[in-house]
């Protein structure tokens, strides 16, 4: 048999960084989606008024969630490094540290406004 110079079949990954990037890009989704939440529930006018508990635990929330948005940035910067040394296409890394950014920047938004 002779050498084509030909490619083995990939493994079947399309470019992203696998699994453990798809579910990190996940877990980064809702942590901001409960940031957003929980600021919307802290300023929500009628919510206090019926359970003052809920919007204390929103206004708690608030700042957590924010805090762990900012490591998800940080995770996901080193997972995009990692991924891009490994010359793999680091999309949904990419996709994660834009998505753990949203609370901040939606914070530096409202305090420039």
């Amino acid at each position: 048999m002779t050498s084509t110079g030909a490619k083995p079949p990939s493994s079947g990954r399309a470019g992203g960084g696998g699994r453990g990037a798809a579910a990190f890009l996940a877990i980064a989704g809702l942590i901001a989606a409960v940031f957003f939440l929980s600021f919307w529930g802290t300023n929500a006018e009628g919510l206090g008024r019926h359970d003052m508990g809920i919007a204390l635990a929103l206004s708690f929330a608030v700042p957590i969630t924010f805090y762990a948005s900012l490591i998800c940035a940080a995770l996901a910067l080193v997972g995009t490094v990692v991924t891009t040394m490994r010359r793999r296409p680091p999309t949904r890394w990419l996709q994660a540290l834009v998505v753990s950014l949203l609370p901040a920047l939606f914070l530096l938004l409202v305090d420039l406004l």
